[in-house]
């Protein structure tokens, strides 16, 4: 019996080492690839440094960054199906519209146009956009001059 345990075991030595060899070869990749990766995470830190530098904004910018890349995934998922599967993807797109906006509009939300936020949201966001607007009229030009010479 241990003659054909060892057999066995024999039978699977070299397996075994050439397994735990590749798992060393991917260890050492992944951490070749991490560091490689962590290289490009500071490229694109110091991209936005600059970006904020120039006077714009991150938050803005990351969320136009992230947009685009969503939608490139999004206009990549049709053309991953047959040509039954597409006609029916796009039947449903169209009933449906962008987001769900056919069935929001139903519901009563939005009032017509592409926003199908209930008027409230809307409203607050114009107010937002608005008092944002009004505070940058007033950065960077010290005191009115009229109110000066009021004063």
């Amino acid at each position: 019996m241990s003659e054909a345990a060892n057999s066995l075991g024999a039978k699977a030595q070299p397996f075994i080492e050439k397994i735990e060899e590749v798992d060393r070869e991917i260890e050492s990749l992944t951490g070749q690839h991490m560091a490689a990766c962590k290289r490009k995470r500071q490229e694109k830190k110091e991209i936005y440094q600059t970006a904020k530098d120039a006077g714009l904004q991150t938050r803005p910018l990351k969320g136009i960054v992230k947009q685009r890349k969503l939608q490139r995934k999004i206009d990549q998922i049709p053309l991953d199906f047959d040509i039954e599967e597409s006609a029916v993807y796009k039947e449903l797109a169209e009933t449906l519209g962008p987001l769900g906006a056919a069935a929001a509009a139903r519901a009563g939300y939005g009032n017509g146009d592409d926003d199908v936020r209930p008027g409230f949201m809307q409203r607050a966001e114009r107010e937002k956009q608005e008092a944002h607007e009004r505070g940058l009229k007033t950065v960077g030009r010290g005191p009115d001059p009229v109110d000066a010479a009021l004063s």
